[in-house]
């Protein structure tokens, strides 16, 4: 394979869905260090560079080492290595800033990633607010099958009174609980994925793209049907009791109510009802906040006409130009393309036959 008129020889092929160890980036073609010299324009390559930060390094630890041991390691060495690397050119205050640059060891089971420092808390905060709607949502379930046990009061009395135990009863009624809960994770499941990969581009540019992989996994279907089981003996699990709390005669009366089963009921739908609204609003003052924010970055002036703007990059490798001559073939370039622009706006003349 020929780059910048240097062969390549082709040493293997990677799976499609291979992305190498930097999450986030995928790439075409993977060259060996040695050979950034060879594609540089300067022929020096970004290893001479002794202010770029560009390079990361992956290892194994010795046996019997942690990342912690082998960050305090590197905490010694930091200081040492920074003054014999301390590029020339830099102003006091960047050279006090360099020298106080430490070294660390980082697990790297899942790669390296700049991603999980820039959007962590973005994430996190996500995950409160999905706790957050979770909760409603639960809050909100609970109420409805509290009101469906309750209309169910007579047919549950009439089982007890036919000896059908209690605990047979509450798993009957946590089974249909179940069977809500798990419709609800399969559904949010699929929602998760799409919005997911919505939100991915979303974020990404078309000069700096982010890829990352959101194929389903164990993990993730595992960890959803627990949440599933949990919300479902949580808030399943006191409807079906309550169900069942009431003397089978009691409730087969007609109009007549247990007093007490009625303001027990009464009171934990009012708390549960206060813990919809509370959470409501929570959610509804951040919702209006990030909603906000979103419109002044979406919106803002860059104090220069963004559309109808395109870049071109110049590759002199193939023309041969020689470094002094580039800057003048820039300007001539620059001119050129300014006397077409003005040339296109001036109007044309009329043709005669």
């Amino acid at each position: 394979m020929s780059l910048n008129g240097y062969s390549f020889p082709v040493l293997g092929v990677t799976q499609a869905a291979f992305f190498g160890v930097e999450v986030g980036n995928r790439y075409d073609l993977a060259i060996p260090l040695c050979a950034d010299r060879l594609l540089a324009e300067d022929k020096k390559g970004r290893m001479a560079d002794s202010a770029g930060w560009w390079l990361s390094m992956m290892g194994r630890l010795k046996p019997r080492w942690t990342a912690r041991s082998a960050t305090a390691h590197l905490h010694a060495l930091s200081p040492g290595i920074m003054r014999a690397t301390l590029p020339t050119g830099y102003r006091p205050d960047m050279a006090k800033s360099f020298l106080a640059n430490k070294l660390a060891a980082t697990e790297a089971g899942t790669g390296v990633s700049s991603l999980r420092q820039q959007f962590e808390r973005p994430l996190w905060l996500l995950m409160a607010i999905t706790a957050l709607v979770l909760l409603i949502a639960c809050a909100n379930l609970a109420n409805l099958l509290l009101a469906r046990a309750a209309v169910r009061e007579p047919e549950i009395a009439m089982r007890l009174a036919i000896g059908a135990s209690r605990g047979r009863l509450v798993r009957q009624l946590l089974a249909e609980s179940l069977l809500l809960a798990t419709a609800g994770a399969a559904l949010g499941a699929g929602l998760a994925e799409i919005l997911s990969k919505v939100l991915v581009v979303f974020i990404s540019t078309s000069r700096d793209p982010l890829f990352v992989d959101l194929s389903l996994d164990w993990r993730m279907l595992g960890f959803t049907a627990g949440l599933a089981v949990l919300t479902c003996v949580l808030f399943g699990l006191s409807p079906a009791i309550r169900a069942t709390y009431l003397s089978p005669v009691s409730a087969m009366r007609t109009g007549v109510r247990s007093v007490t089963a009625g303001r027990e009921r009464f009171s934990f739908r009012r708390a549960l009802v206060s813990t919809q609204v509370a959470l409501s609003l929570v959610l509804l003052f951040g919702a209006s906040l990030f909603i906000r924010s979103l419109d002044n970055l979406l919106t803002i002036d860059p104090g220069f006409q963004a559309e109808g703007i395109m870049t071109v990059g110049i590759d002199f490798s193939k023309a041969q130009y020689p470094k002094e001559r580039r800057l003048a073939v820039h300007r001539e370039l620059s001119d050129t393309l300014s006397a077409c622009r003005a040339w296109s706006r001036w109007p044309r003349p009329r043709s005669h036959r």
